[in-house]
């Protein structure tokens, strides 16, 4: 929504994509259009980079691709430059924040950077822990920002609100880095945060390393209860040709602790999806 208004704020011509999970079509109106500048989810750049049509395209016209929704893997990244020519460059931000906090830069840098940037002008970040308190240099812990941009609230709804604004900061939900260039490093929603014998989990970790295998297309991976009423690692893997349950655990423990790798494998045709193509973790959830 940001780049696409700030687009029509510089004269930039937009286009709707009203169904970009319709790959065919997204393609046809990619060759057509040309756009200079490609606002795009990891999942939608995934499930273009597996289409022969879009690998023999001609990307002259495509200057910036900027990424946002959901955290770009590193790998997808990469493969997306290699066909493309173009580097990615991420955003960050929540509806609450209208919807953007920080971006890392175009033209700024040669390759794709692991982190969502910096944060905009007149924007204010902070991070806390359990407790309260602000987190030493590099250390996680979940991400307040203040800035003109932040919501005054949800609709008539007094206690929601309150349960996430704190003296003008918005709680984001969301365990961040920040490094001594201020630089914002997005680790994993709160919320999903898998606990393995007393030790933190981040799903997006173990997803970082499923998806650096050369036969996985994509991975989602949450937390479940095993037989014995204690929590798990349950990955959800799309292959683009066979793989073993074995040989991918294999894969994760050279990569991972061993409290990391998943305890459960499943390979799935394809991942629920949002009609903007955001990964549904809480249908995967509710399934199991």
């Amino acid at each position: 929504l940001s780049v696409f208004l700030n687009g029509l704020k510089h004269c930039f011509q937009g286009v709707l994509i009203a169904n970009p999970q319709d790959t065919d079509t997204l393609i046809n109106t990619l060759a057509q259009e040309k756009p200079n500048i490609l606002p795009i989810i990891n999942t939608l750049m995934v499930s273009l980079l597996q289409n022969p049509r879009f690998q023999k395209m001609d990307f002259s016209w495509l200057h910036a691709t900027i990424t946002g929704g959901m955290a770009t893997q590193l790998a997808v990244a990469n493969r997306w430059r290699q066909i493309t020519g173009c580097v990615v460059n991420q955003g960050y931000g929540l509806s609450e924040t209208s919807p953007i906090i920080a971006i890392t830069r175009c033209k700024k840098h040669e390759h794709f950077l692991n982190h969502v940037g910096q944060v905009l002008k007149e924007t204010k970040v902070k991070l806390l822990n359990r407790k309260g308190r602000v987190v030493k240099q590099g250390e996680p812990g979940e991400l307040y920002v203040k800035g003109p941009q932040v919501m005054s609230g949800y609709w008539r709804s007094i206690k929601e609100t309150a349960a996430v604004m704190k003296n003008g900061w918005f709680k984001t939900g969301d365990i961040a880095r920040i490094d001594n260039d201020g630089n914002i490093e997005i680790v994993d929603r709160i919320k999903d945060m898998i606990v393995i014998s007393g030790f933190n989990v981040f799903p997006s970790e173990v997803e970082y390393v499923l998806n650096q295998h050369e036969k996985v297309i994509e991975s989602a991976v949450i937390g479940a209860k095993s037989n014995f009423g204690n929590e798990i690692i349950k990955a959800f893997i799309v292959v683009e040709s066979p793989l073993t349950k074995k040989s991918i655990k294999q894969f994760c423990k050279t990569h991972l602790a061993s409290y990391k790798v998943p305890g459960e494998i499943v390979f799935v045709d394809e991942i629920p999806k949002s009609h903007i193509g955001k990964i549904l973790k809480r249908n995967l959830k509710a399934a199991v």
